[in-house]
């Protein structure tokens, strides 16, 4: 910071009254420029607390958001707004879509038309993350069609489960014989 005495004329820089504006004013800039880092957003979103964070997300239009029925943490909320300005440059694009997907499901993928033999133009999610709430997937198929292009539509979401257990298999070998016997009369 400078000192604002410093970009006086030396004429009246050795004025009593002109040095205690001066300081007056140092002393009301340094309050300003101490009060900037705490309204620069993006870059101290690390120290953001949540309520401020609901007022981000709302103002970067953050889609998985609005209407999510169970609570966030932080840190996620933190990185859908961080991710929100890339997602609204791409937005129409697979990758948006995915990438939507990857913040809210730890495993949750777009499979296009063409991969699964489906309809031209349909799609459909894939994830093994449990939603219990059915208000949390509609949130979740909401902020898919406000990302995916206009063409293409959603077909299925599927929730995969994987478990073991112990399968066992017989196999039976059958063999027939026909024999056709003509009669005559």
């Amino acid at each position: 910071m400078f000192n604002t005495i410093d970009i006086c004329p030396d004429s009246i820089k050795d004025d009593p009254q002109v040095q205690a504006a001066c300081y007056a004013i140092d002393q009301e800039l340094k309050a300003i420029y101490d009060g900037i880092p705490s309204i620069s957003f993006i870059p101290n979103i690390a120290t953001q607390v949540s309520p401020l964070l609901d007022i981000l997300s709302w103002q970067f239009h953050v889609d998985i958001w609005q209407g999510w029925g169970g609570p966030l943490d932080d840190a996620t909320k933190r990185q859908l707004i961080l991710e929100s300005i890339q997602w609204h440059s791409k937005k129409g694009t697979k990758w948006a879509v995915n990438r939507v997907l990857s913040v809210v499901f730890k495993q949750g993928a777009i499979t296009e038309w063409y991969e699964y033999g489906g309809r031209p133009y349909f799609f459909r999610i894939i994830t093994e993350d449990p939603i219990v709430d059915p208000g949390q997937q509609a949130t979740v198929i909401q902020a898919v069609y406000a990302l995916k292009n206009e063409r293409s539509w959603l077909d299925s979401f599927i929730r995969a489960r994987q478990w073991m257990q112990n399968l066992w298999t017989v196999s039976v070998v059958t063999q027939r014989l026909t024999t056709k016997i003509k009669m005559s009369k």
